[in-house]
Formats: C-alpha cells, sequence, structure tokens
C-alpha cells in the first residue's frame, strides 16, 4: 500500500521531541515500522516534512539552534533523497500588547511582547495532502501533527 507521510515538523519537535534525546529521530524509519504494524503492506514512498527555518535570535540556544536544524535537514535529505522533501515556511515576528495573566482578566493592564508566529505550514500541508489525493497514485496518507487546524484536511 503505498503511502506519503505529512510531518509538521515545527510541531513535531516543539511537541515532542525538544528536550528528550530523540531530537535526531530517524522519521523514514519511525514512520515506515509504523505503518508496517498497521499494516505489513504498506511502503511509504515519500516523506513531506513541513516547517519553518529557526530564527536564532528567538531561539532559546541563538545560532547553535539554528545550525542544528540545518544539519538535521541535510543529514535528513543525505539518507532519504529523494523520498524525503522538506518544504518551508516562515516566521513573522511582530510586537504585541496584550493583557497580563491576571484572574480575573484586567484588560487594562497590558504588556508589551514579541508575537513569533509559524506561516503557511498549515496551509501548505492541506494543499499537499488535497493534490496527493487527487494526483497521486497512492493508497494511504499518514498525518504527523497535534494540530487541530487540520483536522478539516483529514474529512
Amino acid at each position: 500500500m503505498d503511502t506519503i507521510v505529512y510531518i509538521d515538523g515545527y510541531n513535531l519537535f516543539y511537541g515532542r521531541l525538544q528536550n528528550t534525546s530523540f531530537k535526531w529521530l530517524d522519521v523514514f524509519k519511525l514512520f515506515q515500522s509504523i505503518a508496517r504494524i498497521q499494516d505489513p503492506s504498506s511502503n511509504i514512498i515519500h516523506i513531506k516534512y513541513f516547517t519553518a527555518p529557526v530564527k536564532s535570535n528567538f531561539a532559546s540556544r541563538g545560532r547553535a539552534s539554528e545550525a542544528a536544524q540545518k544539519t538535521y535537514h541535510r543529514a535528513l535529505k543525505q539518507l532519504y533523497s529523494p523520498k524525503l522533501e522538506i518544504i518551508e515556511g516562515y516566521h513573522t515576528v511582530e510586537k504585541g500588547h496584550p493583557p497580563r495573566y491576571n484572574e480575573p482578566i484586567d484588560k487594562d493592564d497590558r504588556v508589551y511582547i514579541w508575537k513569533f508566529e509559524e506561516k503557511q505550514t498549515d496551509v501548505n500541508i492541506a494543499l499537499a495532502m488535497y493534490k496527493d489525493a487527487r494526483d497521486a497514485n497512492i493508497s494511504q496518507q499518514i498525518l504527523v501533527t497535534s494540530d487541530s487546524d487540520l483536522v478539516p484536511a483529514l474529512n
């Protein structure tokens, strides 16, 4: 059963792998193994890994975080090219002015913050899944995320 895996890489790293010993996870081997447990005829023909480049001035480890991400992506491409594709979005950084955390909320007690958001990942995943469902000769799609924004893509 030919399968394509769609990974929300930023979500996977910050939601599950950060602060663990699994930062250098071999996503191809992991998801091939999981898919074959579900159905022994499963065959991962492609992994689409969606992420955004680390912004070193916002990362906890600065340039080391940026370098580690680049090295990880190079390693995945080296091991699994052309079966693995990395699709990048981007980050926006804007000044925000939300209410300070208080109970009950005081809308007049506000603080200035940097609002840091990843952009395009969810849309890119949903569009890729749609296009592949329409055009690719596959039997199965696997979505790896904990982001509820992608639930409509599964319907």
